[in-house]
Parts: structure tokens; sequence; C-alpha cells
């Protein structure tokens, strides 16, 4: 399957405008998105990926792979964090 629009309606019956849902969950949120971004930057991506995820669950709630990258970008967090840690309590 290469043609895009194959691709975006077989998307879709799975998620269900996800892609959608997802901007309308985040933009009451936007001005702390952004300040996230500028206090730590690499923490936005892990958190803009996982509210995606969040708006695909709306669609497909069974399928455990988004439960899975929410609980795998959230473990990249907190591995950053504790490592921030551990350097801070090694100075």
């Amino acid at each position: 399957m290469s043609d895009p629009n194959e691709i975006i309606n077989e998307r879709d019956d799975i998620y269900r405008g996800a892609w959608k849902k997802a901007g309308l969950m985040m933009e009451p949120v936007a001005d702390d998105v952004a300040n996230l971004l500028k206090v730590v930057p690499e923490f936005f991506s892990p958190w803009n990926i996982m509210m995606s995820k969040m708006a695909r669950i709306l669609g497909s709630p069974h399928n455990k792979d988004h439960w899975l990258d929410i609980a795998g970008y959230a473990m990249l967090v907190v591995h950053d964090i504790e490592a921030q840690n551990e350097t801070v309590s090694s100075s």
C-alpha cells in the first residue's frame, strides 16, 4: 500500500481522528507546553508523543502498543531524571 490516501483511510479507521483529538487535547495547555519546552526541552518530545498516544487510545483503547509506548516514553524521562540526580549528587 503506497497510496497516501489509502494509508490515511486505513489509519483513520483504526485511530478515528486521533490527530485532531491530540491537537484539541493539547490546546488548553499550550502555554504550559511552551514553558515546558523552555525549561526542559528534552521532555517536550516525550510529552508530545505520549499525548498523541493518548489520543490514539480514544480510538483503539485495546491496542496495547499505545500503552506500552506511553510507558516507554515515561521511562525515558524517568531515566533522564535519575541520571541528572546522580550527577547532582556526585558533584
